[in-house]
């Protein structure tokens, strides 16, 4: 078995997942990456990880990929679920097809992503779950009428969890970051969805998005969760996450709650 626990990370092909990802391993953990495309997850070339080609709404293959990867690295040590999508538009012409897709990913692949690892924590009074949530989980915003539903729904949750988990000493963490763009094509604020929210938007909507859209381009946000220096006004090392509860452990001071 790795000297490092295991990290479960969902949505782990591209933007946070992969950034993510990238610093646990560079920080010799062992990692269960998942996600819908194999190829993008193969072309990461990362050491010591278990990847899996699966969709968080298929509960039973996540469960099978978390009991391979536990098999292979030990208990899983933190799942962080990450997976999600957005499809923008009006909600009066929006499809409910698109409706559908999002509530189905990011609520229920959310409770899945959970599930895979619950009972084991639980039992092992050991572990933490990273909620993906977003901005629009604490705010509303045009033309986000569902997604904001989704996100409300996964502080929520993660509320609940984190009440129900404290005596098991199991940790819960929402990450909630503004605009950025995912890596699919044609999902959440890629180009396709931004021009078209431009083309709807006033001139100073349009400016206000695109200044967004800027700072919130991929490799800014990688740089920020894989930054190895401490200085850096961006720096957001993940694996500190455990380090730092290790110490705090270590010292016999309490936790501090993060979302």
């Amino acid at each position: 078995m790795p000297d490092k626990p295991l990290i479960a990370i969902t949505g782990a092909s591209s933007g946070i997942g992969e950034a993510v990802a990238r610093a646990f391993s560079r920080a010799g953990h062992p990692l269960l990456l998942i996600a819908r495309r194999l190829d993008r997850l193969e072309a990461l070339g990362l050491p010591n990880a278990l990847l899996k080609k699966a969709d968080v709404r298929d509960r039973a293959a996540l469960a099978a990929a978390v009991g391979e990867a536990e098999a292979r690295f030990g208990p899983v040590d933190m799942m962080f679920a990450n997976a999600g999508i957005a499809r923008l538009g009006d909600i009066a012409r929006q499809a409910p097809e698109e409706w559908d897709e999002m509530i189905d990913i990011n609520t229920k692949g959310a409770m899945n992503s959970v599930h895979a690892v619950l009972s084991g924590m639980i039992g092992r009074k050991h572990g933490t779950l990273v909620m993906m949530s977003s901005i629009a989980g604490r705010k509303v915003y045009p033309d986000h009428t569902v997604y904001c539903g989704t996100k409300f729904f996964v502080h929520a949750v993660s509320e609940s969890l984190r009440e129900y988990l404290a005596p098991h000493d199991v940790r819960v963490i929402v990450v909630s970051p503004r605009h950025y763009r995912y890596g699919s094509a044609g999902s959440c604020e890629g180009r396709d969805d931004a021009r078209q929210l431009q083309g709807e938007q006033s001139g100073d909507r349009r400016r206000h998005f695109r200044r967004r859209r800027r700072r919130s381009h991929p490799r800014r946000l990688s740089a920020a969760a894989a930054s190895d220096r401490p200085g850096n006004r961006h720096h957001a090392d993940p694996t500190e996450i455990l380090t730092q509860r290790s110490r705090r452990r270590r010292d016999g001071r309490p936790e501090r709650r993060m979302e």
